[in-house]
């Protein structure tokens, strides 16, 4: 019987890798961030970091809310 391995890999983007799957500036993604524009970053420890599954569900509602447009 063939092994299958699961993994639960996490992803999480810094600012600087945000900034550049959006082809944006970091202080573009800071002030979408504060007018609510875009999703909120979670602190882990002392660092701010964006989770996938966060950046996934934004671009579905952005794909969504042109589709709708």
């Amino acid at each position: 019987m063939p092994i299958i391995q699961i993994t639960t890999e996490v992803k999480f983007f810094t600012v600087k890798q945000v900034a550049i799957r959006y082809s944006m500036g970091v202080s573009t993604v800071w002030k979408w961030v504060k007018l609510g524009e875009f999703p909120q970053p979670r602190k882990l420890n002392r660092t701010t970091r964006w989770h996938l599954d966060d950046l996934l569900t934004w671009e579905l509602s952005q794909k969504q809310n042109a589709v709708n447009e």
